[in-house]
């Protein structure tokens, strides 16, 4: 488990859960791509699910349904904040989920798997890979990955990849750990090396979004505030299914 990170967000939990505001601008000003990802993941789980690293829609009991949750995630403090909605919480790390084989029907990664970099770009690529590997382990035959990420173009992956650790250093000045935002491929490379079949991505649009909305890039930074339009990401949801053994 990475202490660092676990930290950070121990420290930033107070602040991240009180942006929660989905029905406006909220956290980071991507409120409206949340809102709309949260609907679209709303009308198609059910059953057992575990969510690494936080919930698809903060704080919003009406989003989860009759599912059975799990939330998993490094900070203690993150997920005191859903103790009131009547989830199962778990202290873990997405790269090994104290949890058994073939447990659950849905895995939900929301806005996670660009953190777990260890201060590394090209560790961060080995740790997605791990992260559904231990996915495709917990979920029972035919269960189904959610990944809502933003996604970037190749030449931003790349720049990110090269400068990791000039950005690592620069971020580690404020305590601040590195992430890295990958390529939609690669995720989708990734999910089929893992023995994910059925991928389909789906880009997110929000109704009232406008390019000079103002972002907050960088969690930890909450006085860096930069236009829509500079924010070269797009959020994505990446959904897949889990294949039995005998279809690899």
């Amino acid at each position: 488990m990475d202490e660092r990170v676990a930290g950070f967000f121990n420290d930033q939990a107070a602040d991240y859960h009180a942006s929660a505001d989905e029905s406006d601008i909220g956290r980071m000003g991507m409120g409206g791509y949340h809102v709309r990802t949260a609907a679209a993941i709303k009308a198609q789980i059910a059953g057992r699910v575990l969510c690494v690293g936080g919930l698809w829609s903060r704080m919003n009991p009406e989003v989860l349904g009759s599912c059975e949750v799990t939330v998993v995630d490094l900070s203690a403090d993150m997920l005191s904040h859903y103790q009131e909605l009547g989830v199962e919480l778990m202290v873990g790390d997405a790269r090994s989920l104290a949890v058994g084989d073939n447990t659950f029907d849905h895995v939900v990664f929301p806005l996670v798997l660009h953190h777990i970099t260890d201060q590394s770009g090209v560790v961060a690529r080995s740790n997605v890979r791990r992260a559904l590997a231990e996915a495709r382990r917990v979920l029972k035959p035919g269960g189904r990955i959610w990944i809502s990420e933003f996604s970037v173009s190749r030449p931003v992956y790349a720049a990110e990849i090269l400068l990791a650790p000039v950005t690592s250093r620069a971020l580690g000045l404020k305590g601040i750990p590195l992430v890295v935002m990958h390529h939609a491929d690669f995720y989708q490379k990734s999910l089929r090396e893992q023995g994910f079949g059925d991928i389909a991505l789906k880009p997110i649009q929000a109704t009232r979004a406008s390019p000079f909305d103002l972002i907050q890039p960088v969690i930890g930074l909450p006085m860096l505030r930069v236009p829509r339009f500079m924010y070269p990401v797009t959020p994505v949801l990446i959904t897949a299914r889990s294949e039995p053994p005998a279809a690899r």
